[in-house]
């Protein structure tokens, strides 16, 4: 394995010995272009130096310059700002000033929309008053003219009463006999009653004329209501017509005021405007100058960065080109010392290989010897021995003939297998004195058959005393019932093995 490692680490180094050449020639390219990049950048040193003093002298100026003018932007601006609140200022005086002319140019209407709503109100009055007592007449009439029916049909009774007591009856309030006095007596009722009625009818007549008043009444009273609404909206326009100019003389007054309060700061700005030696056509020349030269200058800067990172980068370039040909020499020598080492590890191999036959022929006939007997034991003398060929291979000995494993059982082959197994353990034991603690079988009772099994069994014990633990691991049940002591594994529904003692 080792002797692999070390051919593959040969390959590898010859590999890369093999791009020696292509690393001295590119080594050599990279050293020539950083001699031409550092020419370039030594050529621009000075061009570079000269734009950045000219660069540097124009923005000192340009800066203060641009400071001047922010300024003088800024005050200009304010001075700007308080020209046209005073121009607002004033175009809302006017503006206020118009409203009242309108206000006072309609004072004679409101005059007169006053008068006439004042006059309309007593009218409404008037009427409301005349109403109320044409209402109490024609109380009073339909009263009256209730009590004469009443009297009416008082009389009607009456008359009914006497007329129906016939001409033999006595008058109730002088006991007479009515046959006299009965026609005088109808008489009097019918004059009676045509008086009543006369006097009822006269009643209607009065009352008809007081109801076509009270109509005419609320006739007027309605009209006179509508000419008040409108009167009224009006009166109350021309109040607040008033309203509002009472509060456009305080806001006159006011903005007035503002107006005298602006005057002061436009002068002070004006002259601070004026104290401000700011030229803008020179401004405008140095802003045009400082562009061109910030733009040249970036453009220097550029370039020289650009060169300086070319240079940066090749210097790297070649100093991995250095490594990697510092790597290639040592690889050389690395090269030298696993070739040796290649050399020695070959003649080892030989040495080793002569040794193995030289083993083998040895211990072979041993193995053989040993495995024979235990072989023989566990088939209770069916068969006489076990044979080793030179590569291993196992030869059963049958009535005095060899014969290979593949012509026997999967039982026997097993068995045959298993006493190589133990001879092998049995004799490093006893020939090179090492202390074997224990012996692991792994199934080797599923192909047997009872005898068999008892028979590797005593087998096993016999062993015991040279092994102090011989371990079982077996799927056979009845072999627990033969051992020493028992350890069951099991595994639980959740796939979980435990061990039980």
């Amino acid at each position: 394995e080792e002797l692999k490692v070390i051919k593959t680490k040969k390959e590898v180094i010859g590999q890369r010995l093999g791009q020696l050449a292509e690393l001295n020639k590119q080594f050599a390219s990279k050293e020539k272009e950083l001699e031409l990049v550092q020419e370039k950048l030594e050529k621009n040193k000075d061009k570079h130096l000269n734009i950045e003093k000219e660069y540097k002298n124009i923005e000192k100026e340009y800066v203060a310059e641009k400071k001047k003018a922010e300024k003088y932007q800024i005050r200009e601006r304010n001075l700007k700002n308080l020209e046209l609140e005073i121009e607002r200022e004033q175009k809302h005086l006017e503006a206020m000033n118009k409203a009242q002319q309108e206000i006072v140019f309609k004072a004679a209407e409101f005059n007169k929309t006053e008068k006439e709503y004042k006059e309309i109100k007593k009218s409404i009055e008037s009427i409301r008053k005349k109403i109320e007592t044409v209402k109490m007449s024609s109380g009073e009439l339909q009263a009256k003219r209730d009590i004469y029916r009443q009297q009416y049909q008082e009389l009607v009774k009456k008359e009914e009463n006497i007329l129906n007591l016939g001409p033999k009856a006595k008058c109730p309030t002088c006991q007479r006999p009515l046959a006299n006095d009965l026609q005088a007596i109808e008489k009097h009722f019918n004059s009676e009653k045509t008086t009543l009625s006369k006097q009822g009818q006269e009643l209607n007549v009065q009352i008809k004329a007081i109801e076509k008043e009270e109509a005419v009444l609320l006739t007027e009273l309605k009209e006179n209501g509508k000419e008040e609404t409108t009167l009224l909206k009006s009166y109350q326009n021309m109040l607040a017509a008033k309203s509002k100019k009472e509060q456009l003389e305080k806001q006159k007054e006011k903005i007035t005021k503002e107006i005298e309060k602006l005057k002061p700061e436009v002068l002070e700005s004006k002259n601070a405007l004026e104290e401000i030696e700011f030229d803008s056509a020179k401004y405008k020349n140095l802003e045009k100058s400082y562009n061109k030269i910030s733009g040249e200058y970036q453009q220097a800067k550029e370039s020289w960065q650009q060169s300086s990172f070319q240079e940066q980068l090749i210097k790297k370039e070649v100093d991995l080109l250095k490594a990697q040909l510092i790597k290639v020499k040592e690889d050389e020598k690395a090269l030298k010392e696993l070739t040796g080492e290649h050399e020695n590890l070959q003649s080892l191999l030989e040495v080793f290989a002569n040794f193995r036959v030289y083993l083998i022929s040895k211990i072979r006939p041993t193995l053989g010897l040993i495995a024979g007997r235990l072989f023989a034991q566990m088939t209770q003398g069916k068969y006489s021995g076990l044979e080793l060929d030179e590569d291993y291979e196992i030869y059963i000995e049958d009535q005095g003939k060899k014969y290979s494993l593949s012509r026997f059982s999967g039982g026997e082959m097993d068995l045959a297998n298993l006493c190589l197994r133990l001879a092998i353990s049995q004799y490093v034991t006893e020939q090179y004195g090492a202390e074997m603690y224990f012996v692991v079988l792994d199934e080797i009772f599923g192909s047997q058959d009872v005898l068999r099994k008892n028979a590797i069994l005593e087998a096993l014990v016999e062993l015991n005393k040279r092994f102090r633990q011989i371990i079982l691991i077996t799927h056979v049940e009845e072999i627990k019932d033969v051992v020493g002591q028992v350890v069951r594994v099991y595994e639980n529904e959740d796939g979980i093995s435990y061990v039980q003692v």
